[in-house]
């Protein structure tokens, strides 16, 4: 076990949390409860009893972790993030992911990912997912009032962290085709979306490496002394690698591709939500300013008629998260002003 992994586990044990075995049989049940298929849930139940939380309490971290390492050849990348372990923390403290600063003995790091913000990029995501039924309504006859009755509790949830309604019930509703689409959005948008936020974390320790800042085309923020200059490029080197990394784990599908990316930007919007550094630096670059670019990297990445997709979808997004978030009406994410 390494030294980051055991101080996770300390940490919560002595905030009364056990993070280790006790969430997994509450989400099956939970699952089964929201009448998920017999088949998707014995799946996860086996990965449940095999799984040895050798790199974090989160088998979808986890899987994702291991699905970049089969991809990625540079062993000085495997090093690094060998020493890592990922921790989904529940806890109110932050409601963010980051790099652990503790100085662990064995040099393991530790990486936290709130599951508030787990759950914030799941429900922006719902959003995003529920929008896209507002363009096949006519097409398939479905009633205008079940959408917006959807998006109406999906930002209620935003709103109310303790009176989470969910929309379940009314996706059952939904025909069966369509229902299978929007859960295929769905399912890889907030992949992608988390792994963003994920390799983000390991961004931050791969930049640091002046050999790997130049495997992936960047200055690492150790070439410069101005703490301000060093602060803003480490967070611009962490989202640079993060999108890297995406685009060589999930580009190249035609079909799919555009889901994964979505999430990149699902993820900013879900960030932005608690923002402090929305419109001005702080010691992080502007949040709008990096998803500007992030858009602006997906863009080369996508068919015009994908990118525009998109950018139509999360103008909506952006439009109904308004209500709820602190932006002051403000239409942060849109590209030309």
């Amino acid at each position: 076990m390494k030294e980051a992994e055991h101080y996770f586990y300390q940490k919560a044990y002595c905030e009364g949390k056990n993070e280790r075995e006790k969430w997994i049989p509450e989400l099956i049940e939970d699952m089964r409860k929201e009448g998920i298929e017999h088949k998707v849930l014995d799946d996860l139940q086996k990965k449940a009893s095999s799984y040895g939380y050798k790199r974090s309490n989160s088998i979808f971290f986890h899987e994702l972790i291991e699905h970049y390492l089969k991809i990625e050849r540079k062993s000085e990348i495997h090093v690094i993030i060998d020493s890592m372990w990922f921790g989904l923390w529940d806890s109110t403290e932050k409601k963010n992911a980051a790099v652990y600063n503790q100085v662990f003995f064995d040099d393991s790091i530790l990486v936290q990912f709130s599951t508030e913000l787990e759950i914030l990029m799941r429900k922006v995501t719902e959003i995003f997912c529920t929008v896209d039924l507002y363009e096949l309504m006519l097409d398939n006859c479905l009633p205008e009032n079940l959408i917006n009755q959807m998006v109406e509790i999906e930002i209620h949830d935003i709103e109310n962290e303790e009176e989470e309604r969910g929309v379940i019930e009314y996706l059952f509703q939904l025909p069966e085709e369509i229902y299978r689409f929007y859960n295929m959005i769905f399912s890889n948008a907030f992949k992608g979306a988390c792994a963003f936020v994920l390799f983000h974390e390991v961004g931050h320790k791969l930049e640091v490496n002046s050999e790997i800042a130049k495997y992936f085309g960047i200055e690492s923020s150790t070439q410069t002394t101005d703490s301000h200059r060093k602060d803003m490029m480490k967070e611009w080197n962490a989202d640079n690698i993060s999108i890297q990394i995406l685009i060589k784990m999930f580009g190249g599908n035609d079909a799919t591709d555009w889901m994964f990316y979505s999430g990149i930007l699902i993820a900013f919007m879900a960030l932005a939500i608690n923002s402090h550094s929305l419109f001005e630096d702080t010691n992080h670059p502007a949040l709008k300013n990096r998803y500007r670019e992030a858009k602006n990297v997906i863009d080369k990445q996508l068919s015009k008629f994908d990118s525009e997709s998109i950018e139509y979808r999360l103008n909506i997004v952006g439009d109904k998260l308004n209500k709820v978030a602190k932006w002051g009406g403000k239409k942060w994410w849109v590209m030309k002003e």
